[in-house]
């Protein structure tokens, strides 16, 4: 861990900004926001400036800087039908009797107390017909022998960018920044309760009574020990909270200015400046990786895959007036071997009892966004609104040693995810060399992600 830290800060220091649109392997900061700035200025904006008739501050914009104070909420998710749950139900609630479905995989064993749950017997119409561990008390509401986790999800911390121009067109940035990050739980909430026997896969509604004799035995044999469950499952239900790197990130960017009807007629043509770039990013994962055995535990960053992404977008700069921009961008990540709790019936959710290595590879990213920025429209106050969308297909995963016990098709669902966000920021300049910030991330049409709000302020300094 050591080691991450000091490569963090190496490349924090090369340089440290105005960045393109940036991805994260995770489902609760997908795309994080980096700064206050407008996120495409790339060191251009007395160029702009000039064209556009605004004030001219009269600085070389070689350098800039940007440190950054930021904080995250959220108690609520989207899940992959886009009905909102708390947020530690994002990928199902915790099935307790469902672990004691399916086959033992090698090497492993199933709990005392599961084993004692999973095998009280059943009655249908006054005979024994099986026991609790078979699928006939599935429930896909997610109800009986289910417990729901209303975790809280809270973080803070610093992000630092910055950029180097280095000839005419072409930008370095450097992103990274340390958090404070945190999940807890009052405790899990059992939804044995609720349930009805209709809902389950192999009942009837006619089988109530017999239900509730079943029902009583799941909540006194399992859910209401459910402390005693996780903890024979090697499961810290505990609160988590960790101080750690976020993922830095380097990008080399090239854009250009292409002025339009500069000698045109004011009065018949509106003058404005087209201005593409490209962008190629580089991210190494050197956050903490996800702990399985930490039921609140989340990664930092892309948990601990490294990444590359292309991006391509265009702005137009209209004179005297607003400018329009978009981008598109594609993340790759390198494949990472990690161990993890892998399902072993269809009908397990939110937690699974046993552990193996796992090879995974994950899906490409794809993103985009586009807004728009007003330089100066009042005073010496900027602004800027981004709508920013990421979709990240199913990871594709190897079991290192292969065993039928696990449903690794099971698992790679639940790494699917849509983010939306709605991007804010103002900027104000004290002078032409210093500005300060404020920014804030709205969710917006997520699915399989937390619906996370972002706050942020900052101070740049531009020279």
């Amino acid at each position: 861990m050591k080691r991450n830290y000091i490569a963090s800060l190496a490349l924090l220091f090369l340089v440290q900004t105005t960045s393109p649109l940036l991805v994260q392997l995770n489902y609760f900061d997908s795309l994080p926001l980096i700064s206050p700035v407008y996120p495409f200025d790339f060191l251009n904006s007395e160029i702009k400036a000039d064209y556009a008739g605004d004030q001219i501050k009269d600085i070389a914009e070689r350098v800039q800087f940007s440190a950054n104070l930021f904080m995250q909420t959220t108690n609520y998710a989207n899940n992959q039908d886009g009905i909102q749950v708390p947020a530690g139900d994002i990928h199902g609630r915790i099935g307790l009797l469902a672990m004691t479905y399916g086959s033992v995989p090698k090497g492993q064993r199933k709990t005392t107390l599961l084993t004692t749950a999973g095998g009280t017997a059943f009655t249908t119409g006054g005979t024994i017909t099986g026991n609790l561990s078979t699928t006939e008390y599935a429930d896909p509401n997610q109800q009986f022998g289910f417990l729901s986790n209303p975790a809280q999800f809270r973080a803070a911390g610093t992000r630092m960018n910055g950029s180097i121009r280095l000839f005419e067109n072409v930008v370095i940035s450097v992103n990274g920044g340390f958090c404070d990050m945190r999940q807890s739980i009052t405790g899990l909430e059992d939804q044995t309760p609720y349930a009805s026997s209709p809902t389950c896969i192999g009942r009837l509604a006619d089988e109530d009574t017999e239900f509730t004799t079943d029902k009583q035995n799941v909540e006194n044999l399992l859910t209401r020990q459910w402390q005693k469950a996780l903890q024979q499952l090697g499961i810290d239900y505990s609160d988590w909270h960790e101080i750690g790197i976020e993922d830095p990130t380097i990008s080399l960017t090239y854009r250009g200015n292409i002025p339009v009807q500069q000698e045109a007629d004011n009065r018949k043509w509106t003058k404005f400046l087209i201005i593409p770039h490209a962008t190629v990013s580089f991210t190494a994962g050197l956050g903490d990786t996800q702990n399985p055995d930490k039921l609140l535990s989340l990664p930092f960053g892309s948990n601990g895959h490294n990444s590359i992404s292309i991006a391509a977008g265009v702005g137009l700069a209209f004179n005297e007036t607003i400018e329009v921009f978009a981008e598109g961008c594609a993340t790759q990540y390198t494949t990472k071997t990690q161990l993890m709790r892998v399902p072993t019936s269809l009908y397990q959710f939110g937690l699974y009892p046993y552990k193996t290595s796992v090879k995974v590879s994950p899906a490409n990213t794809y993103s985009g966004s586009f807004g728009l920025n007003a330089h100066y429209f009042v005073d010496r106050l900027s602004g800027y609104v981004q709508v920013a969308y990421a979709s990240h297909e199913q990871d594709d995963m190897e079991l290192i040693q292969n065993d039928p016990a696990y449903i690794i098709s099971k698992l790679e669902e639940d790494t699917e995810w849509k983010y939306g966000a709605v991007n804010l920021g103002l900027n104000y300049d004290l002078s032409p060399n210093i500005s300060l910030g404020g920014a804030c991330q709205l969710p917006m049409g997520r699915r399989g992600a937390y619906l996370t709000n972002t706050f942020m302020l900052g101070m740049t300094g531009t020279f």
